[in-house]
């Protein structure tokens, strides 16, 4: 089976609006635990989710065989 020639491919994922309002909703009144809290887990949610979609693009794309199961270590 021939491969298809995606081309360049960009992925842009962001925490979104709700996790950013909320944020700020707990930052103004100096909850700054929870703040960090919030934050953090949308940040890993939010690349946990890039991580899941990438592979199933990659998949999709017949290259998943390419794509490294740990990353490089410096």
């Amino acid at each position: 089976m021939a491969q298809a020639d995606a081309g360049p491919l960009l992925q842009i994922m962001t925490r979104g609006r709700s996790a950013s309002e909320t944020g700020c909703d707990e930052f103004a009144p100096n909850r700054h635990q929870d703040y960090l809290f919030l934050h953090d887990l949308s940040v890993q949610m939010t690349e946990a989710f890039t991580e899941y979609l990438h592979k199933r693009i990659l998949g999709e794309l017949g290259f998943a065989a390419e794509d490294r199961a740990t990353p490089n270590r410096c």
